[in-house]
C-alpha cells in the first residue's frame, strides 16, 4: 500500500475538527480500521507539537483555526510526520 501525503499552498481552516481528532481519523484508516492508542498518540503528538515549537494546545485546536500562517505550515509538518506517509509532496 502506498501511502501520500498532500500539503498545501494555503491550508484550510476546519472548525470543530481538532488536530488530534484529524490525526487519530487519519491514522485508523491507514490500519484499516484500527484505532491508535489514545496515550501513546497524545505523547507522540506533543513531542511533534513541542519539536516544531507550536503552542501546547495546539493539539486540541480545531484545525488551523487560530494559527497564523507559519503555524499551519508547521502544524501541516507535524501531521506529517506524525502519520509517517511513504510518500510526501509539498
Amino acid at each position: 500500500m502506498l501511502d501520500f501525503f498532500l500539503s498545501f499552498q494555503y491550508p484550510q481552516v476546519i472548525p470543530g475538527v481538532s488536530v488530534e481528532g484529524f490525526i487519530r481519523q487519519a491514522l485508523t484508516e491507514k490500519n484499516n480500521g484500527q484505532k491508535p492508542s489514545m496515550f501513546s498518540m497524545k505523547a507522540e503528538l506533543d513531542g511533534h507539537i513541542i519539536k516544531l515549537g507550536l503552542p501546547r494546545d495546539a493539539a486540541s485546536r480545531s484545525l488551523n483555526q487560530g494559527f497564523s500562517g507559519g503555524e499551519k505550515k508547521k502544524n501541516e509538518n507535524a501531521s506529517n510526520d506524525y502519520a509517517k506517509p511513504q510518500t510526501g509532496h509539498s
